[in-house]
């Protein structure tokens, strides 16, 4: 087994801001090019939203990176979801991020990303080929971009949001 590093680390309770995580675990190792991480907590609230057992589990290996969000609410805003994002670094600071099979349930509709959503992230721009969300017939679908550029456009479509959702 050739780890080069490992860090475990332990929490009973996190309090910063409007941030709280109760009973949090986090493990980072790395092996020759490859990094693996697990954060794993039985709270975590924010503002009014409580999500009761997150876990992101990750790994970025020879510059791609799986990522897999999941939890379960508490109340009825943030039911539950399961993210999937799949990363390839093209340098250190150009990434291209797809969800993959990914959704979330908000007041028990479910909410599923259309493949392929993409967003490619570099430091000075944003740029969005494709990213779609809908549940039943709401839909929000992003195109373009956003950087320093006047030139740029992001196109947002909404068809039958509830507006209930956005606040």
């Amino acid at each position: 087994e050739n780890h080069i590093s490992q860090l475990n680390l332990k929490s009973s309770h996190i309090k910063y801001a409007n941030l709280d995580f109760n009973a949090t675990d986090l493990n980072l190792s790395s092996i020759s090019d490859s990094i693996y991480f697990s954060l794993s907590n039985n709270y975590f609230g924010f503002n009014s939203n409580e999500l009761e057992n997150l876990k992101i589990n990750g790994n970025l290996i020879s510059g791609n990176s799986d990522v897999k969000i999941r939890w379960s609410g508490s109340n009825e805003k943030l039911d539950s979801g399961n993210i999937n994002l799949k990363g390839k670094f093209h340098e250190l600071d150009k990434i291209d991020v797809d969800f993959i099979e990914s959704y979330f349930v908000v007041n028990d509709s479910i909410w599923q990303f259309k493949e392929p959503s993409r967003i490619k992230i570099d430091t000075s721009s944003i740029f969005i080929p494709h990213f779609q969300l809908s549940n039943t017939n709401q839909v929000l679908k992003i195109q373009g971009g956003v950087s320093d550029s006047e030139k740029d456009t992001l196109r947002i479509d909404l068809t039958k949001i509830d507006l209930a959702y956005v606040t």
